[in-house]
């Protein structure tokens, strides 16, 4: 049996109250009776950062996982700190989001490249510029690195689904950072489209909320819960009744909106979205929605007009059908980490 130790802030019951993708599929992994998982939660250590990571560090050897998985973008760098040194020996797994690092200085170049990265075992990445860039740079090893797809948890999503086939257009945006909704509610107010935006409380969202404040097409709702399991079901239920999914960014230097791709296709819906080249899933290269320009008001609005099409919206279904059937489902990405797990520690290296 493969013991697989998993950090994370949330409970076994929080995590399996959701998708699997939210998990990065541990709820599925740990279905499989060849495998025996664990949580790290850094909240339950108390002490300074150094004194937390040890008490960490101590647990982590009492309970002798195989693997260590982790998501770098949660803080837990300093246990990736703890294998350099020795003071843990398992392997080491991460999803990664943006570009890894190489360092600015020579000191930090020879950390990076010869200390921090060798270290990890597996990384999955989200993009596949990033993961060319890792490799072109020399940061990583083929055999270290891949761009693997956050399949949908079809299973999950299909709690909410529900039949809008008679129902009128309606747009909806629910990320939180980054996000562009001055363009977004500009282009539905020109288009007159009807668009919920729901996000949370960040200074340019409550901006762009009192600019539309008295618009009859563009809608603000402000969550308050952060990742709770209510908060996140409401999300989903409101993403279910939605003709299309908006994910409309600020020019960003890494790929942004990818939750939001996840719960498009668990409902077979458009997106629109804004271009960005650090993107897995194209949008308009599947046949699923569109891309659109930074700012480009005009654009916006064009796709807009576009996608209420419903025939257009057909064939989407249908592309997207395809993507599920293939490897954009949670079976297909969970299998696929649950075969590499196995083969990194039988590998013993």
């Amino acid at each position: 049996m493969i013991k697989v130790m998993y950090a994370t802030t949330f409970s076994i019951e929080h995590l399996r109250s959701l998708p699997s993708n939210f998990s990065y599929y541990l709820t599925e992994i740990e279905k499989d009776p060849r495998f025996e998982v664990h949580l790290l939660n850094r909240d339950h250590f108390s002490g300074n950062k150094l004194t937390k990571t040890l008490r960490m560090v101590r647990y982590i050897k009492k309970k002798k996982p195989d693997i260590l998985y982790l998501t770098l973008w949660q803080g837990y760098n300093n246990l990736v700190l703890a294998k350099i040194l020795g003071l843990i020996k398992c392997k080491v797994a991460i999803w990664k989001f943006t570009y890894c690092m190489g360092g600015a200085i020579f000191i930090t170049r020879f950390f990076f490249r010869y200390l921090y990265w060798p270290s990890i075992d597996r990384i999955y990445m989200m993009f596949d510029n990033h993961t060319e860039d890792a490799l072109m740079k020399g940061l990583v090893k083929d055999n270290q690195i891949v761009t693997l797809s956050r399949g949908a948890d079809i299973e999950w999503y299909g709690d909410f689904q529900k039949d809008m086939t008679d129902q009128p257009f309606r747009i909806i945006a629910t990320g939180k950072d980054h996000r562009d909704y001055f363009t977004l509610g500009k282009a539905c107010e020109e288009t007159k489209t009807q668009c919920d935006i729901i996000t949370f409380r960040h200074k340019p969202c409550l901006e762009a909320a009192e600019l539309f404040k008295g618009s009859k097409y563009v809608h603000f709702t402000f969550m308050d819960n952060g990742y709770s399991i209510e908060s996140y079901k409401y999300v989903v239920g409101e993403v279910s009744k939605a003709s299309a999914m908006a994910i409309c960014c600020e020019k960003l230097p890494y790929g942004a909106g990818y939750t939001n791709i996840v719960e498009c296709l668990a409902f077979k819906i458009p997106i629109l979205q804004t271009l960005n080249p650090d993107v897995h899933l194209d949008p308009e290269k599947e046949g699923i929605g569109y891309s659109i320009l930074p700012y480009d008001l005009e654009g916006w609005k064009e796709k807009l007009t576009l996608i209420k099409d419903k025939r257009i919206r057909s064939e989407i279904n249908n592309n997207i059908q395809r993507l599920l059937a293939g490897e954009y489902n949670s079976n297909a990405t969970t299998e696929y980490i649950k075969n590499d797990f196995i083969q990194m520690v039988e590998n013993k290296s």
